[in-house]
């Protein structure tokens, strides 16, 4: 799984899901987390290897990753529309994300509105579903400033 998260992020949501795993009667499952960078250095990192593998030509259309685990939904629209790269003399389009057959009742039941304020908390196409809200802030110092 790649993602941005630190470890603080990566263990409250595994532990969760694994929480959720087990009160479902299934067992725990084990998280490969792949951490290198941002958001934006993993999405690059994404659309290179699926270029390269196209570009070589290889049939299988995996990376070796099944999540993308971090971003906003820019980044994730980025991922959901797919990369165009070239195979010889042909422009060739590669999907790099699969759509999520989710009953509507359920994303009706997770996510009342598809919107929050005018973020998208999930791909009109379910490419990509959102987990989590964030906050930022900013940090000062007021010696500093002054």
């Amino acid at each position: 799984m790649l993602t941005p998260h630190n470890e603080q992020i990566r263990y409250e949501f595994s532990h969760a899901f694994n929480q959720y795993r087990i009160r479902q009667g299934r067992p725990a499952v084990v998280f490969d987390w792949r951490v290198s960078g941002g958001t934006s250095e993993l999405r690059k990192l994404t659309f290179d290897r699926f270029s390269a593998k196209v570009q070589s030509g290889s049939e299988d259309s995996g990376i070796g990753v099944d999540l993308f685990f971090g971003g906003g939904d820019y980044e994730h629209g980025l991922l959901a529309r797919g990369i165009f790269t070239r195979r010889g003399d042909r422009e060739i389009h590669v999907p790099l994300t699969m759509p999520i057959d989710i009953p509507p009742a359920f994303l009706n039941q997770v996510y009342p509105s598809q919107k929050i304020g005018s973020s998208d908390l999930y791909h009109s196409r379910r490419r990509w579903l959102g987990v989590a809200l964030s906050s930022f802030g900013l940090v000062y110092n007021r010696d500093v400033l002054r």
